[in-house]
């Protein structure tokens, strides 16, 4: 499974993206779009992980987490 670390954006800025993403269009930028929806921010991309590592991925990230301040 394709895997990354990633920090989801508020919806005032999902539609600010989206809006640029409107105005893209319009001029025929030669982009692959991607769904407003599924828009993120990646820290890190971890590639192929097998499966059975990602629960465990997943329960080291929120307790390290826990340790971080929001920004």
């Amino acid at each position: 499974m394709r895997c990354f670390i990633a920090i989801p954006l508020s919806d005032n800025i999902h539609k600010e993206l989206f809006k640029i993403q409107a105005q893209l269009k319009e001029v025929a930028a030669d982009v692959r779009w991607v769904k407003i929806e599924n828009v993120h921010l990646t820290l890190k991309f971890l590639g192929e992980v097998d499966e059975s590592k990602i629960k465990t991925i997943s329960e080291e990230l929120k307790k390290n987490s826990q340790r971080t301040y929001k920004f």
